[in-house]
């Protein structure tokens, strides 16, 4: 019983790997891929006219609601994750987590809303 338990287990927690459809910014200069690695979420940011790409390990499980967009007019990143809460990250050499401001927050909450349709 206790083997047929794990399998159940490992097979309903989805241990895949598989990217999605990738976002354009909003003035086209990256291009972002969420991709799910080992169950964890990542974010895949290129240059949208370079190879230049950095992995964001944004700690979100995949089995969780989660949704990723960028915010607004900007460059910035924002993560609605059901497990860890909502983050955002801004590119200045490399993607760095900024603080998520009220309006940040705002839109997050509008991801989420759009993922439970």
């Amino acid at each position: 019983m206790r083997k047929i338990l794990f399998l159940l287990i490992f097979v309903l927690s989805g241990c895949s790997n598989y990217k999605l459809a990738p976002i354009k910014s909003n003035d086209d200069f990256y291009v972002l891929i969420p991709e799910v690695v080992d169950s964890i979420v990542y974010l895949n940011v290129c240059e949208a006219q370079s190879e230049k790409c950095d992995l964001i390990r944004t700690g979100a499980s995949h089995v969780h609601y989660w949704g990723v967009d960028w915010f607004k007019e900007s460059n910035i990143i924002i993560l609605y994750s059901s497990d860890i809460g909502i983050y955002a990250w801004a590119e200045s050499d490399s993607w760095n987590k900024v603080e998520v401001t009220q309006e940040m927050n705002n839109y997050a909450n509008k991801i989420y809303e759009e993922l439970k349709r």
